[in-house]
């Protein structure tokens, strides 16, 4: 530690220590919150929720937090409480 109290730790070839971030492609839900609202992602999926591709849904869901949400994870679950319709999407 150098006296700043930082670390000026070096690889043995003595190149600077260099962070590697892989980011992968995830799906996600499209998701609003009333018919003539605005769309938005939701990737962590709704519990109980089974989506099939070709359908829009209206669904009731209870909000719940979650106490100690992982660090890439959401802080909010989302449970469904019901399937009020799902309909054909159209092209």
């Amino acid at each position: 530690m150098s006296a700043a109290g930082r670390s000026d730790a070096r690889p043995a070839d003595g190149r600077p220590v260099t962070k590697t971030i892989y980011v992968a492609p995830m799906a996600c839900l499209q998701v609003r919150d009333r018919p003539d609202g605005e769309w938005s992602r939701w990737y962590a999926g709704i519990e109980g929720f089974d989506f099939k591709p070709g359908f829009l849904y209206e669904l009731q869901i209870d909000e719940c937090k979650v106490a100690q949400p992982p660090a890439d994870g959401s802080s909010i679950r989302w449970v469904l409480k019901r399937v009020v319709s799902r309909t054909p999407a159209s092209e």
